[in-house]
């Protein structure tokens, strides 16, 4: 961080975003490109993304990725694979 910056919109908000999204399971950190670089990375390879920025509210991620989930289980059946 460069000298005289604040963390946005503060340092616990981001942390509980992080935590929510998974905490260190899963999880990739990168300042070598654009968000939007990332996020058509993540359409191409089809893998979930959650960005974690100065306009991100814990709760709202929360929420996001409840249903997120929901949606998933109730197109794939819920996890439950058979051989």
């Amino acid at each position: 961080m460069q000298p005289g910056s604040q963390c946005r919109p503060t340092f616990e908000e981001p942390c509980a975003c992080w935590i929510i999204a998974g905490g260190a399971h899963h999880t990739p950190f990168s300042q070598l490109g654009s968000t939007e670089r990332g996020k058509d990375f993540s359409a191409i390879a089809d893998i979930e993304r959650a960005t974690v920025d100065a306009k991100t509210i814990a709760r709202h991620l929360q929420q996001t990725l409840s249903n997120k989930e929901v949606y998933h289980a109730t197109n794939t059946g819920w996890g439950i694979y058979s051989d």
